[in-house]
């Protein structure tokens, strides 16, 4: 999960066993209480959750790792440490 500006929280329901995400947090506390406020993601984060481990976790991500801030406001891969595009090939005339 990729959490980049915008608000994120997220939710363990044991009875069903599953993690519901949602940008607004009013719909996961009509769905299942008050309990859903304390359980924003943090901002500028990748977060790793693992399907086995729910019973143990809950709502808990396995690890997470800091986003790096795009350059110049665009979308630089170097930020994310991605390759960038190669080149255009030229066509010889």
């Amino acid at each position: 999960m990729l959490k980049q500006d915008c608000p994120l929280c997220v939710h363990y329901e044991p009875r069903l066993q599953a993690l519901f995400f949602s940008s607004r947090y009013i719909f996961l506390r009509q769905a299942f209480g008050h309990s859903v406020v304390t359980e924003a993601l943090e901002n500028q984060r990748a977060f790793y959750f693992d399907a086995e481990s729910l019973d143990e976790r809950g709502n808990q991500p396995v690890s997470s790792l800091e986003l790096a801030p795009p350059r110049s406001g665009v979308c630089d891969p170097l930020a994310f440490g991605l390759s960038p595009a190669p080149p255009p090939l030229r066509r010889r005339l």
